[in-house]
């Protein structure tokens, strides 16, 4: 699909709504043939355990989710359970997209880049933040009693320009309470209020059991990259990302720490494959020290363009190695 208007919103709501009548077919074929078993066959054979799957609200009112949305997601969620369990892998459920969103971004499903998360509500009156924790509610009810979950994403990246620190730990602690009505052990995972402190959140590790603080480390956003060399780049790695996670490895009363996000992509050009196999191992290095481990961003995108964004190219294309142990984390 090519959209002509000057938008810089090409998020899913665009997407269903572009699509119209069609949108149901189209996100049928494509759930059905983008992502499929012999994905997680592969990544169990290169040693992957785990995969942090991104999901929008309105998975909770599958089949019947709010227009634009069209049916189908929860079905895809099932099968990657299937699939993950037949690999013996674990999935975290991340939610992705919440009402109102959370961060303006179009990875929250924003309509027009207004965040209305943190204050808003719908039609009925309900607020957006409760009706996210309905959607928490439904996925801690059907998931927490499969094999294959390892944790519940409560938000993904709340920014600090639209919500208030108290306003995400009051969420937060509700959310917690929620998954713990259907598991003592599923892991709760919070993500960091992005334009904030991480460490913010370290009080409630008195609160919490089995609980994770979410990072996202990426060496390509804001001017901080901007003009950064291929040794600066992964300086920054071994040095800040280093001392913020054995900050919170120390300090977080208990919570784990994940990089929940992170990619192979740099602000730097003109990088040699050399290069990339340097700060791809940098990165593996020090994300491995987090006690919860770490994710990719993204495990496949359809477009060249973006190959080091794309975790199968990086490794196939040798861009990205495992470590000199064999294995991803040390």
């Amino acid at each position: 699909m090519t959209i002509n208007a000057p938008s810089p919103y090409h998020g899913e709501y665009q997407l269903a709504n572009g699509w119209g009548s069609q949108a149901p077919t189209v996100f049928k074929n494509h759930r059905e043939s983008f992502i499929t078993a012999a994905d997680f066959e592969y990544l169990s054979s290169i040693g992957i355990n785990g995969v942090r799957i991104p999901v929008g609200y309105w998975i909770a009112s599958d089949p019947n989710p709010p227009k634009p949305f069209v049916a189908g997601s929860l079905q895809a969620l099932d099968n990657a359970f299937d699939w993950a369990e037949s690999n013996n892998m674990k999935v975290i459920i991340d939610l992705h997209a919440a009402p109102g969103s959370q961060n303006g971004q179009v990875h929250s499903a924003t309509i027009d880049g207004v965040s209305e998360w943190s204050t808003g509500s719908d039609s009925t009156g309900t607020s957006f933040i409760d009706s996210t924790l309905q959607a928490i509610d439904f996925l801690a009810s059907r998931y927490c009693r499969r094999e294959g979950l390892f944790g519940i994403e409560l938000l993904n990246e709340p920014t600090s320009n639209f919500v208030a620190i108290d306003t995400l730990k009051d969420y937060y602690r509700r959310g917690y309470d929620i998954v713990r009505k259907y598991s003592a052990d599923t892991y709760v995972i919070m993500c960091q209020l992005l334009g904030a402190d991480p460490s913010d959140l370290s009080d409630l590790g008195h609160q919490f059991s089995n609980a994770i603080i979410d990072l996202h480390y990426y060496n390509v956003f804001g001017s901080t990259f901007a003009d950064l060399s291929v040794q600066e780049n992964i300086d920054y790695i071994n040095r800040e990302r280093r001392q913020e996670i054995e900050k919170l490895n120390v300090g977080s009363n208990g919570l784990l720490t994940f990089v929940g996000e992170w990619t192979n992509e740099w602000a730097f050009r003109g990088a040699s494959q050399a290069d990339y196999q340097r700060f791809g191992r940098a990165q593996l290095q020090v994300y491995g020290e987090a006690t919860a481990g770490w994710a990719y961003w993204n495990y496949v995108i359809d477009d060249s363009g973006f190959n080091h964004w794309d975790f199968k190219q990086n490794f196939q294309g040798d861009s990205l190695q495992k470590l000199s142990n064999g294995e991803w984390i040390s």
